[in-house]
């Protein structure tokens, strides 16, 4: 038998029949005599580490080109970046994400103490970081197949960025004149500039990529803030009672082309426009838009990669107004039309899908048939004025929609051949940018003004303009913005 290291360890290894203690000292050996094998390993483990990483700590100070080179490709992109970020001209639009960046905020020690300073001006250096758009690209790509929430029927759920909505808000326009100007119609003749869009709200934060239609649409959800918009407006019909005051609010593509489970019970505009007209008092006439667009569901009437109906489906809109207000409307063959290639949307800036971009629309426009001249103005005044193009063959902007009366101008008027007497007042968002043009063949003036753009009396403007028609006219999300509920119960004096 073997002499043993520690006396206290028993050789149990030559007993026929160890008892149970026997076993367990035999055991214990064994744990024993395996620790001892596994700190040898680490120890060896541990030696090789450290050999390696003087091995490299030498390399870097033996070859002190290669250290060099190392620390230049680290600090030399910092260094370049910020450079660049101090001496280019901050960009106002993001076309990426089709919004108004950030401003520079005015440094001021009560804006720094009270930290508003600090937080604007990190809002501000995010959205005009160098390359910001090409770093969004290439993050989305990677980032897209982790973030959408792919479904069997071709659906995709995408949530929208923090902070984004959509109720449109930009203007093709100039900014405001020294002197006055002579109105004019020709788009040629105005050097608009391009105005970043102001995005209007996305109520559920969800967007629905329909990958067999190549098409996207917002989720919907019906609640109060419908019977709050129409407490808004029953306020201001009290006021004007010697206008008549119209409603009509807009259903979007989800409605018509989603599957049934995204636009049922709660989920349906149908319903949140029916919260909203049985709160209307009756003495306001609401326009049934919701019908007519359905029949016409097998025609281009909403894009595909934007918010927005289209000119078609804005037109069929006007026809159910033209109904309930007594108007002839003119048939849509009778107008002179034309197509804007290349529009690619809202719902594009938002999900940044590649589906969409590869997928455009087209803006389909229609020449109004009488003539007319439109100003756009800062003020309810109607000082300075400008000269408005009613609607546009050709739009530089990437925002094609601009080619119905500029956007989202602060106050704007158009007078047309009609000799009629006739005049209406147009409360809207963008959705009501490409229903304009057609009121030209019923009204000899037609007033259209933006609550998110300007600062005036609306009741008081309609009293002393003789105005004997207002529309308001929203899409379904408009209630659900509190930018632009906020900027119309202040035009409309509700304290509701």
């Amino acid at each position: 038998m073997r002499k043993k290291d520690n006396m206290n360890e028993f050789d149990t290894r030559n007993l026929r029949n160890p008892s149970p203690y026997t076993k367990i000292l035999a055991e214990e050996n064994k744990n024993k005599r395996l620790n001892v094998s596994h700190r040898k390993k680490n120890k060896l483990s541990t030696t090789k580490g450290n050999n390696y990483a003087d091995s490299i700590v030498h390399l870097f100070y033996k070859n002190k080109a290669v250290a060099s080179l190392a620390i230049a490709l680290f600090i030399l992109p910092i260094l370049f970046l910020g450079l660049y970020s101090a001496m280019d001209t901050d960009a106002t639009v993001s076309e990426t994400e089709k919004r108004n960046l950030k401003t520079k905020p005015e440094f001021s020690f009560q804006a720094l103490f009270s930290g508003t300073y600090t937080k604007d001006f990190e809002e501000y250096y995010s959205d005009t970081f160098p390359f910001r758009d090409f770093f969004l690209s290439v993050n989305k790509k990677i980032t897209t197949p982790f973030t959408q929430n792919q479904s069997g029927d071709g659906i995709s759920i995408v949530q929208k960025p923090n902070g984004s909505d959509q109720l449109g808000g930009e203007a093709d326009i100039s900014m405001p004149p020294q002197e006055n100007t002579e109105p004019s119609t020709d788009a040629s003749e105005t050097k608009p500039q391009d105005n970043a869009e102001d995005h209007e709200y996305q109520q559920s934060g969800y967007i629905i990529l329909d990958h067999t239609r190549k098409s996207a649409m917002e989720l919907y959800t019906a609640d109060s803030r419908m019977k709050d918009y129409s407490a808004v407006i029953n306020s201001f019909a009290s006021k004007v009672p010697n206008s008549q005051v119209y409603v009509l609010l807009a259903p979007t593509s989800l409605e018509f082309y989603s599957a049934e489970k995204y636009h049922t019970g709660n989920k349906s505009e149908k319903k949140g426009i029916s919260m909203a007209y049985d709160a209307l008092n009756s003495n306001i006439k609401t326009v049934d838009a919701y019908s007519k667009i359905q029949s016409h569901t097998d025609e281009y009437i909403y894009f595909r990669t934007d918010h927005h109906w289209t000119a078609r489906g804005a037109y069929y809109g006007y026809t159910a107004f033209a109904e309930v207000a007594g108007l002839t409307p003119k048939p849509l063959s009778s107008y002179q039309s034309g197509k804007i290639e290349g529009f690619v949307g809202s719902y594009y800036g938002f999900t940044q899908s590649e589906m969409l971009k590869e997928n455009p629309d087209y803006v389909e426009y229609f020449l109004p048939q009488t003539q007319a001249t439109g100003v756009y103005s800062y003020d309810a005044a109607m000082t300075n004025q400008i000269p408005l193009s009613i609607v546009r063959t050709e739009v530089e902007n990437s925002n094609k929609y601009l080619a119905f009366i500029q956007g989202d101008t602060p106050i704007a008027k158009i007078t047309t051949g009609n000799k009629n007497g006739k005049k209406i007042m147009v409360v809207k968002e963008s959705y009501g940018n490409a229903f304009v043009p057609f009121l030209i063949e019923n009204y000899e003036e037609i007033y259209v003004t933006d609550p998110r753009k300007i600062d005036m009396d609306l009741p008081s403007f309609v009293k002393e303009h003789g105005i004997q028609d207002v529309l308001m006219i929203n899409y379904v999300f408009a209630p659900y913005n509190k930018g632009y509920m906020d900027s119309l119960k202040k035009m409309v004096g509700y304290n509701g």
